[in-house]
This record gives C-alpha cells, structure tokens and sequence, in this order.
C-alpha cells in the first residue's frame, strides 16, 4: 500500500533529494535590512500577553513588558518591500498579544508599509495573530482601514480550549461579531490530547459556528518555564489527519477548510495528477528560516524563525550578517534524514519544522509515522487501483 511514483516523476517533482544538504548562499544585504530574498516578515511586537498559555512558545504573559521600538520597524519595512525580490509578500504581526502595541503603533507600520507596497507595485497581505480577547470597535475599523486579515487561536469549544488557554467564550464572541460584520479571520488551534480526542466534535462545532479557516499545529517543545505538553502519540495524529479528511470529503465546500491537511491532498492529487506539487518555505531542506522568512523581535533583534523560543530553536541575531550565519548553523543540524530518501510519503509530508524539531527526524519521528500512515489511507480513499497493483511496497 505504501505505492511510490515512478522515479523519474518523483524527480521531477523534488527540489533535492533527502540527504543531502543543500548549501544556501548567504543574504547578506544592507545594514539592518531583513534581506532582498524575504517574503514573509513577522513582526514579534511585544512578549506582554493578557494570557498565559500553557504551551506558550514565546513564554508570553501579563508580567513581561518588551515592546518593539515603532521607529526601527517602520525602517525596516520601509527598506524591506522596495528592496523584496518576490511581488508578493506578506507581514504579520505577533507577539505576545500584539494589539497591547497599541492602534497608533500598529497603524503607523501599516500605513508605512501599504505605502511603499503600493510605491513598488507590490501584492501586500498583512495579517494579525491575536487571542481574540481585545476585539472591538477600534479592531474592526483597524481591519477595514488597512486589509488586514486576524487569525486568532481557538482550540476548539471553550470547555477544550480552556483546558491550557483560557477566555474561550469571550473569543468565541468575538469571532461571532467579526462574522456577523463580514470581516474575514482564520482560527489557529494546538492539538492537545483534548482536541485530538475529540476531533469529530470540534470539527463539527467549527461547522456549525461557520468557522471554517482552520489550520491545526501539532505541538512543539515548550520553554522550561512553561508545563510541558507532550506530543500526541502518533496513531492519534494519524487519526486527526484521517478525521479531517473524512469530514472535508463528507462536507465539501462547507467543510471545515483544515489547511495542513488541505496542503497534503492536494499534493498528493497533483502528484497522481502529473502535475507540479506546490511547496511552502517551511519544509525540510527548504526551510525558509532566516531567508524567505525574518522575524524582529520586541528587543530590536531579528531571528531566522517566528518561534524563536522554542527549545533549541533558532536563535536571535543583532545583524543581517549575524541572521545569515544563523541560518547556514540552522541547516547544518539538519543530519541525513535517510529514512525519507525512499518514503512514498514524502511528497505530502512537511518535513519537520526547524524550531519545534530542530531539523532533528528523532524529534520529528512521531509525526513521520503519522504521515506515512495518512499516506495509506489518501492511496485507499483516492488511489485505489494503486493500493492492489503488483510490485506495492509493503512498509511497515
């Protein structure tokens, strides 16, 4: 059942074979500017938060007080659009909860950036991450004056999402008013033992309240300060995956519209479909770490990743010199990865995440397996002719 392509199809689809680390020239650039190859910029505004998750990554809270200097990131973004190579970027503000930055904080680097997108003739998306508990009036007009489009973290119903979050019904409120007011939002949830227990329900409630731009993250290692969350094992990864799959397949276009599992399927419809199988910069060997992804942090630093704090992860740099340095240190730790040279899951899977795994496969091995064994089961409910056909490859 584990049905791999012909090889010289799967060539064609891969950027690099697994194994092989692939050196990446540095981007080095002008002082202070993220680099010409970066599409993505976070910009980490604050580690205050009016909560505090559990499994934070950030270890963000109502006692921390950093705030990004509104002056350098208004530099940086202005020196970061003109000099982009890509036409499309995006920006994205995070924290902490980056609405405690303030309206005058936030609309003074928007306004900067819209202008110098619109000055280059660039396709510009900005986006907000939030915990939905500060959305308002003043949020709403924020929106709508700038394009901008929140996502908000949600674990599921209040009851699951309480568990490690807390101020379920107050963001649920939130979303039901943004809704109600046609401004468009996204929901990113953390796959707790909770939520994987009961994903069919969660999905449903999703459903039903019409939230149906999900992406559901798997959790990484959280700093020591905070408890320590363990991973799903991987049989109930499997088992999310295949959940997600089944109600989007039941649903259809008023399914849930699960993103990481989305991205799975129509990787493996493209490749059965001898097409061109689109990738994202978080992938393995593709990382897009400190490349074509930056994040500034609230002391002014940038780090290669967004989850700068999670165990191991990647670290800070006070320079684009520093950032580049960080990166090639980032992608010497990847090792071999020889298990993934002949997986037939390959072409569906992320590969890891460089922060929450370390570009380590003993980290990563929980969800590998999971992966394989969605890749089973797309063979059965989309392949079926190839789960039977002579020379299957029979993994364990």
């Amino acid at each position: 059942m584990g049905i791999r392509p012909p090889l010289r199809q799967r060539e064609a689809k891969m950027p690099g074979k697994k194994g092989e680390h692939r050196s990446v020239p540095p981007d080095r650039s002008q002082d202070g500017l993220p680099g010409r190859h970066v599409a993505t910029f976070f910009l980490s505004v604050t580690d205050r938060c009016n909560l505090a998750c559990n499994y934070c990554s950030a270890a963000a809270g109502p006692h921390n007080g950093a705030m990004l200097d509104p002056a350098r990131a208004e530099d940086l973004v202005r020196q970061w659009i003109p000099g982009a190579i890509a036409s499309r970027l995006t920006l994205v503000f995070t924290g902490g909860e980056p609405l405690l930055w303030g309206y005058d904080n936030l609309g003074r680097i928007c306004h900067a950036a819209r202008e110098e997108a619109s000055a280059g003739r660039k396709d510009l998306a900005i986006g907000i991450q939030s915990n939905g508990l500060l959305v308002d009036e003043d949020f709403i007009g924020f929106c709508r004056k700038y394009e901008i489009e929140p996502s908000f973290s949600l674990d599921g119903p209040p009851p699951i999402n309480d568990i490690h979050r807390g101020g379920g019904q107050r963001v649920v409120a939130s979303l039901k008013m943004l809704k109600a007011r046609q401004i468009d939002f996204a929901i990113v949830s953390c796959l707790t033992h909770q939520l994987a227990a009961r994903i069919e329900p969660v999905l449903e409630w999703f459903r039903k309240q019409g939230f149906l731009k999900v992406r559901i993250n798997s959790l990484g290692q959280p700093p020591p300060e905070r408890a320590a969350i363990s991973q799903s094992d991987p049989r109930s990864l499997f088992y999310v995956k295949k959940s997600i799959f089944d109600h989007m397949e039941e649903h259809g276009a008023a399914a849930v519209q699960e993103r990481n599992v989305l991205r799975q399927v129509k990787k493996f419809d493209a490749l059965f479909g001898g097409l061109p199988a689109a990738t994202e910069h978080c992938e393995q060997l593709q990382c897009g770490a400190g490349r074509n992804l930056v994040c500034l942090n609230p002391d002014g630093s940038l780090s290669p990743c967004v989850e700068k704090s999670m165990s191991d992860g990647p670290g800070c740099a006070h320079s684009p010199g520093e950032l580049a340095g960080a990166r090639e240190s980032l992608l010497r730790k990847t090792g071999t990865w020889e298990i993934c040279r002949d997986c037939p899951a390959d072409i569906i899977c992320d590969h890891g995440c460089a922060a929450y795994h370390r570009m380590d496969h003993d980290a990563f091995a929980g969800e590998c397996l999971a992966n394989r064994l969605f890749w089973k089961y797309l063979v059965l409910k989309r392949a079926p002719m190839l789960a039977v056909s002579e020379g299957a490859d029979h993994e364990s």
